[in-house]
């Protein structure tokens, strides 16, 4: 599967920040080792938690982030600082974190994938068409999947 995200770099190559979001933690009581209610509902966010944010961070080649089976695609590149896209998405990765909305890992649902898609809109930017480059409904399930109205 694939797990997307989104970075940033100046325009002179010195700094490269990482996006991102995922599944809380995993949500199970210690005692009975029951799950919650999958859906979000009454009885919490499911398994894998609410999706949490990061905060904005450099990007380092060789990190979690830095595998990229599908390839990278680059969606903007105009030469000026990324200040205002930064704040851009850092704005919508907070907005997402006080939503409180459950991780869900396969399908069309809502997840890391969907971070990344949700951050491309906010921003303006028209998210790419990852099919054609690999099986959007098995491999980067959560495309395609907007998390805010």
């Amino acid at each position: 599967m694939v797990h997307t995200f989104v970075t940033t770099t100046e325009p002179d190559n010195t700094r490269t920040t990482l996006f991102r979001g995922g599944p809380g933690k995993h949500n199970a009581d210690e005692k009975t080792q029951q799950k919650s209610d999958s859906n979000g509902g009454e009885n919490g966010p499911g398994y894998f938690g609410w999706i949490t944010t990061t905060d904005p961070r450099p990007f380092t080649q060789g990190g979690l982030d830095s595998e990229k089976p599908a390839g990278s695609t680059t969606v903007v590149n105009d030469n000026k600082p990324c200040d205002n896209i930064k704040k851009k998405f850092a704005e919508t990765l907070r907005r997402i974190d006080a939503a409180k909305i459950p991780y869900h890992a396969y399908f069309h649902a809502q997840n890391s994938n969907s971070v990344t898609f949700q951050l491309l809109l906010s921003a303006g930017i028209k998210p790419p068409r990852l099919a054609g480059r690999i099986d959007l409904e098995r491999q980067a399930p959560g495309w395609d999947h907007a998390l805010l109205p």
